[in-house]
């Protein structure tokens, strides 16, 4: 083997060689001044483990530069080696760079390459310290050493203009490969990077610039490369001003993935793809990252996730993966960014880990890992990363679940629980009784809602904002035992009355020993294998409220899957603005306690006073209805963010469909995306849009399937809106006293909901279907209601039916301002046709609603038929004009 970039010679790094090489040879000649010059050595290939001699520097030869007599620069233009000033570093050929054939090039010239007269001055901020990282091979862990940078290999490095990915590219550069540059923007910047590597004697990069989230752009990146060596995903975003959830994922995760799948084509034996991440995205699932990150942590944990997803194909093509996860690097734009929005962000980091690495450190890594003879696991961290590993190992049994109300002190729930447990079982409640619980939404609650659990006993929860007489009936209905009820409600006479919820924390409070000791997952094995452990009934918005019976096993199934799905974590504190009597509440209450976090309850009728109040317990996650979303975003559109819950990574809304005006008015003020989420009393959770899939309602659970139906049976195409049925491991087993028949066909469960599903898989439910015929037209209500909502309507119908003209139908508008019935109804006959135009405009302040955030439709309907039956007598006209 000739000698050549990575061959053993006299141009290698200081260091590395053995200064014994340098002595005369004794019983010869003492070594002359060209033998000190050029330490010629055999030809032929040297061991890999051979340490490479280091040159002395010629007496009289300038720093900048070999000079000398006629016959020293006849030598160094056809010697077989060259002194090559202070370092003695390895250079490339004057002048070679890609048009000139590269390395191939270079070994067809006869001898080495010539040493350029002198060493060019840095550019202006370019430090001392980056252009050694350009010139000097010492920093390439295993390039230009052993066998890795005999042969010149492509490589993309996709976001590399700056930062890790800068540094990456110019290192790689410098040692003779072909480099090609991804950049958004920064084309100056990369343009003024690659003439810095060619004046230190490296190749020049190939910049292409563009932004990844475009195809073309992508294709572009690998535009005329027919084998690619290495890929190098270290482009990030997220943090910059005016970004948002989705670019991110945009950028981060589906751009990311997409140009891997790419580059596979174009890869063989001994490719590599490397995943530049951070320890706060890799560990966030376990370990929650600062607010400020949390978008970019939560995208790029997506992105690893897609590419792991490839490791079957990445594999096939006899490539490999790596993803490299560095702790907070110093100088890089991510922590500058993270600096300016949360000062002192980097010094408490520090303070935690002692040292944190920098760009040059953390692109050492990354080219440790491209080089082949380097075997590599599939994940390599750089600094930090037990800090992380040790808070994300802790066992489940050993999590403390902990409560609080806003503002107060948190409180191991582990511990009241078992005591809560063992009162209720000297008042008498075992497995073999019912228990009717009618109270307030607050930590008390849930507690005793848990114990219960915990004797095993059927736990049947009701919405206290009901009438005393349906609660009565209800409990008649669900033939109750014991029933644990608010203070302002009358004892029960014909069952055992329990009291509140709070006189039963208060009985067993005591001293605040903390008992996370105990694995909470036992302690509903009971209740798990009964058949009616959950009776839960509907809000009753389109009716008469039903019971509806759930098994143990199911529901805890239901809950795992959501923990799994949602990402929850130890360190997550949750607030549902929701009332735990209905199961959007309840199985955040379930998963609360599975996962072993923080809880936080409220009173959700104030939500905006209650997540100001809980700003100090650091709510990481709140769930709640679109309309209190709407009470909440108009309060961060008034006080900030900042000062209404600065630390929430996930926004989280269920039990009505979220209206589209809504969801686009909640990003472009916090950032951030609504994640929606579709379940019902009968099934459960059944899709739910995650941080890493928020598009529509996210991915089905486990164990669920949805067909979507027209009125006839059969299935609609891609796109088009039909009937939702659904067929899931979790649904319920029976209904209490109903008179209404449960429509099931072959395990499939008819909703009554609309919606549609793409082309790519994401499902939307628009609402209920409730679907009515009007002059030989079939209207659905709940999708009128979506197309004048995205014309910036807020509209509520209620069909009612008519003889004559086969439906009714009246539109109430929820206005604050001074809008009339005629100005609505303009409105309205602008974007919808004929056939649909309501026949009456009711303007309301507020609509009547439920006590779960639901509209209260039945409510509506009473309304709309008194307001139909009084303009009628009136002798006013029908329709609003």
């Amino acid at each position: 083997m000739g000698r050549g970039l990575g061959a053993r010679g006299p141009r290698c790094p200081r260091g590395l060689g053995d200064r014994r090489d340098h002595r005369p040879p004794r019983g010869g000649r003492a070594r002359t001044r060209r033998d000190r010059l050029l330490h010629d050595q055999p030809r032929g290939a040297l061991s890999a483990d051979a340490a490479p001699p280091r040159p002395r520097r010629a007496r009289g030869l300038r720093r900048s530069g070999v000079r000398g007599s006629r016959g020293a620069r006849r030598l160094r233009r056809h010697g077989r080696g060259a002194a090559y000033g202070r370092r003695g570093a390895h250079r490339p050929a004057r002048g070679l760079d890609a048009r000139d054939g590269g390395r191939d090039a270079l070994r067809r010239r006869v001898g080495p390459r010539r040493a350029p007269p002198h060493r060019p001055r840095p550019a202006v901020g370019l430090s001392t310290t980056r252009r050694r990282s350009l010139r000097d091979p010492r920093d390439l862990p295993g390039i230009g050493v052993g066998g890795f940078a005999m042969t010149a290999r492509t490589i993309v490095v996709a976001g590399g203009s700056r930062g890790i990915g800068g540094e990456v590219a110019a290192r790689l550069a410098a040692a003779g490969h072909r480099v090609i540059v991804g950049c958004r923007e920064k084309h100056a910047r990369a343009r003024r990077m690659s003439e810095r590597v060619v004046a230190a004697g490296g190749r020049a990069l190939d910049v292409r610039i563009g932004d990844l989230r475009a195809p073309e752009v992508r294709r572009d990146l690998l535009r005329d490369v027919d084998h690619l060596d290495v890929l190098v995903l270290a482009a990030s975003g997220g943090m910059e001003e005016g970004s948002s959830d989705a670019s991110a994922f945009a950028l981060n995760r589906d751009a990311l993935v997409a140009l891997a799948e790419n580059a596979l084509v174009r890869m063989g034996r001994g490719g590599v793809i490397v995943y530049l991440t951070s320890h706060q995205a890799h560990f966030s699932r376990d370990v929650a990252p600062e607010s400020e990150y949390a978008r970019v942590a939560a995208s790029k944990r997506a992105g690893e996730d897609g590419l792991r997803a490839l490791a079957d194909r990445i594999h096939a093509v006899g490539a490999r993966l790596v993803v490299v996860s560095a702790d907070v690097v110093v100088d890089s734009a991510t922590t500058l960014l993270l600096e300016r929005r949360r000062p002192g962000s980097t010094a408490q980091r520090r303070r935690e880990v002692t040292a944190l690495p920098t760009t040059r450190e953390v692109a050492g890594t990354v080219l440790a890992v491209i080089d082949r003879s380097r075997p590599f696991a599939d994940t390599v961290y750089h600094g930090g990363a037990e800090w992380f590993l040790q808070r994300g190992a802790v066992p489940e049994q050993l999590r403390c679940a902990r409560i609080a109300r806003p503002g107060s002190e948190r409180a191991c729930a582990s511990a009241l629980v078992r005591r809560l447990r063992a009162e209720l079982g000297r008042r008498g409640i075992t497995a073999r009784d019912r228990v009717l619980v009618c109270d307030e939404s607050t930590p008390e609650t849930a507690l005793v809602v848990l114990a219960l659990m915990g004797t095993g006993a059927s736990v049947v929860l009701i919405d206290p904002g009901l009438p005393p007489a349906e609660v009565t009936a209800i409990a008649a209905r669900s033939a109750c035992t014991a029933a644990v009820t608010a203070p302002s409600r009358a004892s029960a006479r014909d069952r055992r009355d329990l009291g509140s919820s709070e006189g039963l924390v208060a009985a067993v409070e005591g001293r605040r020993e903390c008992a996370c000791d105990v694995e909470r997952s036992a302690l509903l094995d009971t209740w798990a294998n009964r058949g009616d452990a959950l009776v839960l009934w509907t809000s009753g918005s389109s009716g008469r409220p039903r019971g509806v019976v759930r098994s143990g096993a199911s529901v805890l199934a239901n809950v795992s899957a959501t923990v799994e799905a949602m990402g929850y974590r130890a360190d997550d504190v949750l607030l549902p603005l929701l009332p735990i009597s209905h199961q959007y509440g309840f199985s955040l209450v379930v998963a609360w306690w599975l996962v072993g976090c923080t809880l936080v309850l409220g009173n959700h009728r104030r939500p905006v006073k209650t997540l100001v109040d809980a700003r100090s317990l650091g709510i990481t996650v709140v769930d709640a209805a679109p309309s209190v979303i709407d009470d909440v975003l108009r309060a961060v559109e008034a006080r900030g963010l900042g000062e209404v819950a600065p630390r929430v990574r996930m926004w989280c809304v269920g039990g009505s469909p979220l209206r589209a005006s809504l969801a686009r008015r909640f990003l472009a003020e916090t950032g951030q995306t609504l994640l929606d989420g579709y379940g019902s009393t009968e099934l459960g959770n059944v899709s739910l849009a995650t941080l890493d899939r928020p598009e529509g309602l996210g991915r089905l659970l486990p164990g669920v399937a949805v067909a979507i139906r027209r009125p006839n049976g059969s299935p609609v195409d891609a796109g088009e809106t039909g009937e939702l049925w659904i067929r899931s491991d979790h649904a319920f087993t029976a209904t209490l006293d109903d008179e209404r028949p449960v429509e099931v066909e072959d395990g499939w469960y008819r909703t009554g909901d609309i919606g549609s599903r793409d082309a790519a898989g994401v499902l939307r439910v628009i609402g209920r279907a409730g679907a009515v015929h009007r002059g030989g037209f079939t209207i659905y209500g709940s999708h009128l209601e979506h197309r004048a909502d995205e014309a910036g309507i807020p509209l509520t119908l209620i069909a009612l039916p008519d003889e004559r003209r086969g439906a009714h139908l009246t539109a109430f508008i929820e206005d604050h301002g001074p809008g009339t019935r005629t100005d609505w109804a303009e409105r309205l006959r602008a974007v919808l046709p004929r056939h649909e135009w309501p026949n009456r405009v009711v303007v309301v302040p507020d609509l009547p609603r439920l006590g779960n955030g639901k509209v209260d439709r039945a409510r509506l309907t009473h309304l709309a038929a008194a307001g139909r039956t009084a303009a009628r007598k009136g002798g006013r006209p029908d329709v609003v004009a």
